[in-house]
């Protein structure tokens, strides 16, 4: 699995940490990537935690471009995307970019408590057959609860 966080940009999300898989292949990307913030994990993750009008407002215009046959392509299906996320509590990046990459993230809050990032893990299928996704889901949602919490706490 590799490792990763985001923040969003617009209505882009950028990676800003990567930390590779240290047994098989990574995903790639790097740190710097900018890409439509509705097509990740990471992204969704962030914008689960705004309104519906917000995140009309975010997205705007931007183009809903099909990667993939699992790609969301229009706002209504993109915020009944959200309203799971915000039940669920995790974002899932559904082979919607790439058809081999599936990816769980879940957002960081700051001290305020408003979204800053999210983090998530990112794998390619033949990996993710392998493992149990709500027990992945689980330890993503507690990693992004403890970065909140030493957040709130002013560690930076």
């Amino acid at each position: 699995f590799t490792v990763l966080s985001g923040i969003a940009f617009g209505s882009n999300l950028i990676i800003t940490d990567q930390l590779p898989a240290m047994r098989g292949m990574s995903v790639s990307g790097g740190i710097g990537t900018m890409k439509p913030i509705h097509i990740s994990a990471l992204g969704k993750a962030i914008l689960s935690c705004y309104s519906d009008e917000e995140i009309a407002g975010i997205i705007g215009s931007a183009c809903f471009v099909s990667y993939t046959r699992n790609s969301i392509t229009n706002m209504n299906r993109l915020l009944k995307n959200m309203h799971q996320i915000r039940k669920s509590g995790f974002a899932v990046n559904n082979f919607e970019e790439d058809d081999y990459i599936y990816g769980i993230a879940a957002p960081v809050f700051d001290a305020g408590g408003r979204v800053c990032e999210a983090v998530g893990v990112s794998a390619f299928l033949p990996e993710i057959r392998q493992i149990d996704l709500q027990e992945l889901a689980g330890l993503v949602t507690e990693c992004a609860a403890a970065i909140s919490a030493e957040l709130k706490t002013g560690w930076v």
